[in-house]
């Protein structure tokens, strides 16, 4: 399981993915928060540009005890800095 940002769709996402010899193959993925928002693509040539849209980052995924995946990450929504977080099971 992997949780990042994708730079040919907005938002944060969550890969599930394997090793098949020395291939990387996703097998699935669902978009977590920020799915909807404009502008959160890297299309601009200008790095500056491209980190002034971000608005959410630094996922951090972790398995608690009883298998339930918990992710948390920083975000900004509507001129306020929040962190958000999920639990689920896979």
């Amino acid at each position: 399981l992997s949780v990042y940002r994708r730079m040919d769709r907005p938002g944060l996402w969550a890969n599930i993915s394997r090793l098949k010899g020395s291939r990387w193959v996703n097998e699935d993925s669902e978009p977590l928060w920020g799915h909807r928002v404009n502008g959160l693509t890297g299309k601009s040539s200008s790095m500056v540009h491209n980190f002034s849209v971000l608005k959410f980052g630094a996922p951090c995924i972790t398995s608690l005890p009883d298998g339930t995946i918990f992710v948390a990450f920083w975000c900004y929504e509507d001129c306020v800095s929040n962190i958000r977080w999920f639990k689920f099971n896979i």
